[in-house]
């Protein structure tokens, strides 16, 4: 996914990987290529019941993006998905305006992804 801003200036990219297990994981780079952040994301519950999933929703009740820096060790923040509307971002440093205006569109991109895998199940 590419995050420009304004409508023509490429600010950033976020591209999104398999990690251990299946596990999503995002790397967020600069307009250069340069390695920003690091992304991981730990699963929810399920709406129903952490012991059966229905498959009629994903499974992001509750889920949280720990944000890494370049190095993938450093844990500079969170992204919290409350619900499927609502996401809360939690920095322990303060971030460059170009890294905020990435991580902003990173969110944007995971709500409509997350209302296209509701509204459109089969094409999961």
């Amino acid at each position: 996914m590419a995050v420009y801003a304004p409508a023509d200036l490429l600010v950033g990219t976020v591209e999104e990987s398999t990690g251990f297990l299946g596990s999503s994981e995002f790397v967020i780079r600069n307009s250069d290529g340069d390695i920003l952040f690091d992304v991981e994301y730990e699963h929810g519950t399920c709406p129903i019941g952490s012991w059966f999933c229905c498959g009629c929703a994903p499974c992001t009740f509750g889920s949280k993006f720990k944000v890494k820096a370049a190095d993938s060790k450093t844990e500079i923040g969170k992204i919290l998905e409350k619900t499927n509307e609502s996401l809360r971002l939690q920095f322990k440093t303060k971030l460059d305006i170009t890294g905020k205006i990435i991580l902003t569109g990173f969110c944007i991109g995971l709500i409509h992804k997350t209302y296209n895998q509701i509204l459109q199940p089969d094409n999961r």
